[in-house]
């Protein structure tokens, strides 16, 4: 006769894969989700503060005419197609200014039923002044 004894588990074998089918998984799954979600937003705020703040430094080359820069500026934010209606300039003889407002949804919460969208927002602004100036001096020896 064997000396180990069996126990009997009582009907529990395979107890272990449905905890981690009904649980463990939605768990990663919801994780995981958030995770791009937020990744998501954070890169479109990004690419939105680096294009507005380049559309200012390129209008600021035209300053103090303002409507050459306010031009620009809505040049260079034209390249970004998804931008240009959502920006505010206050364009002045000396500053450039711009305020970019949007929303971005949240693409994996609408699987959970919620709509979220999140508000964007951005800032810059540029000042010069009629002294910012390059100067260059030839210390040639030939004159």
């Amino acid at each position: 006769m064997s000396r180990y004894r069996v126990k009997s588990r009582g009907g529990e074998v395979g107890a272990t894969i449905i905890f981690v089918a009904a649980v463990i998984l939605p768990v990663l799954f919801f994780l995981f989700s958030l995770t791009f979600d937020i990744a998501h937003y954070f890169t479109q705020r990004r690419n939105a503060q680096m294009v507005i703040d380049e559309a200012a430094l390129y209008a600021h080359r035209y300053l103090p005419y303002t409507t050459a820069a306010a031009s620009a500026a809505e040049g260079y934010l034209s390249r970004y197609g998804f931008l240009v209606d959502k920006v505010a300039m206050n364009i002045t003889p000396d500053t450039v200014a711009l305020q970019y407002s949007d929303e971005v949804s949240l693409t994996f919460a609408s699987y959970f039923g919620a709509g979220i969208d999140v508000p964007i927002n951005a800032y810059t602004r540029t000042q010069g002044t009629p002294y910012d100036v390059f100067l260059l001096m030839d210390t040639a020896s030939y004159l």
